[in-house]
């Protein structure tokens, strides 16, 4: 994944922006789950979709608007959601997703694969994670 330093969660909605490609590509297993990622969403389908815009060949448009959330609340709801949504998924079909260049990252994108990888709930993914040591900034993000 090219890493985007202005732009928080960049690799994570090329990632997801990636499975939603791939799922498109499945008919039958996206006709078989979507029903499920809509339930799992629970009314939160809005946020996903405002932080993946190609979810709507995934999940529609017609999703409610959700209550604005500031600072680490906003964060905690965006994890839970993506992570439901990964959740359902993976568990029809496992996940591989390799995240490179993690030295690039920053703070929040990396909490939020933390909370990907450290998620007792989820199943049937596998997050391969890549930094190149010897970059000046990776001992202090890693």
């Amino acid at each position: 994944y090219c890493w985007n330093q202005n732009q928080p969660y960049s690799c994570i909605i090329d990632a997801l922006s990636m499975l939603c490609r791939q799922l498109c590509q499945l008919d039958l297993l996206l006709e078989s789950i979507r029903q499920e990622i809509l339930s799992a969403l629970n009314k939160e389908g809005r946020v996903l979709l405002n932080f993946v815009p190609a979810m709507r060949d995934v999940i529609g448009v017609d999703h409610e608007e959700v209550l604005e959330l500031k600072g680490r609340e906003r964060q905690i709801r965006l994890e839970r959601v993506v992570r439901r949504f990964i959740g359902v998924v993976a568990s029809y079909c496992p996940l591989v997703v390799k995240l490179d260049d993690l030295q690039w990252a920053d703070g929040a994108t990396l909490d939020f694969i933390r909370s990907l990888a450290t998620s007792t709930k989820l199943r049937g993914l596998l997050l391969v994670c890549i930094y190149r040591e010897n970059d000046a900034d990776a001992k202090r993000n890693m």
